[in-house]
């Protein structure tokens, strides 16, 4: 089961690491392109806390969705799935 969790926080971690960033520079770049095409001024703002904790957020979901296959994973016996082979 650990194993599993350790391979969620891991694929999430790169998820949020190259996300994140994306995102951000994407979005500012999406906004500046809107906001100068009605006449706004284009200042973006990234609120930092609220990366945060999406960023937090999406760690926890994905350990909390790996729970499921972790603990069926745990309880299937090694015997049963070398037999089936």
């Amino acid at each position: 089961m650990a194993t599993i969790a350790w391979q969620a926080s891991a694929v999430a971690f790169v998820g949020v690491a190259l996300g994140v960033p994306l995102g951000i520079i994407v979005g500012r770049w999406l906004w500046t392109l809107f906001a100068n095409s009605v006449d706004a001024v284009p200042e973006p703002t990234v609120p930092a806390l609220t990366v945060v904790i999406v960023s937090l957020s999406a760690l926890v979901l994905a350990n909390i969705v790996a729970a499921l296959p972790g603990r069926r994973a745990a309880r299937t016996s090694t015997a049963d799935v070398l037999r089936g082979e």
